[in-house]
């Protein structure tokens, strides 16, 4: 069960998308306590990892990551990934986007252990690449639709 300051990330973050006029619909058979896994018509599918932790650390389940790739390429749909942190201030979170697990705002390669993803902020991401709220992640995916 997530914990409730996730919960309330969660749901200022669906909020947004919301306010933008946009329905995303969970697919309930890649979400757990850790992860979102949502589908947004014309932009694909979106996994949503939190961090209450600063800086930024998040746990990805190869599998669970594997079983979303095989979908959105079966079904032609782009992969997004938003990593986000809850703000200190508890209002909304800063956060990372990433097409892939390679490419920016990756800046080291992010290895496996044990079938799982560790992502250390300070590590493995660019923090030039910050986006410092949830409106402006949301405003940058969204530009992707089509």
């Amino acid at each position: 069960m997530p914990d409730p300051a996730s919960s309330t990330l969660i749901q200022q973050y669906l909020a947004v998308f919301q306010d933008r006029g946009v329905q995303p619909e969970p697919v309930k058979e890649f979400c757990d306590d850790n992860h979102l896994v949502l589908f947004i018509p014309g932009l694909g599918y979106l996994l949503v990892a939190l961090s209450i932790e600063f800086p930024g650390l998040w746990h990805l389940d190869e599998m669970l990551f594997q079983k979303i790739q095989q979908r959105s390429d079966s079904e032609s749909q782009p992969l997004w990934m938003a990593f986000l942190i809850e703000r200190r201030d508890g209002r909304g979170a800063n956060g990372y986007i990433l097409k892939d697990l390679v490419s920016s705002p990756v800046k080291r390669e992010i290895e496996t252990n044990e079938g799982q993803f560790t992502i250390r902020e300070k590590r493995h991401l660019d923090s030039l690449r910050l986006i410092l709220s949830t409106e402006k992640q949301v405003d940058l995916l969204l530009r992707n639709r089509k």
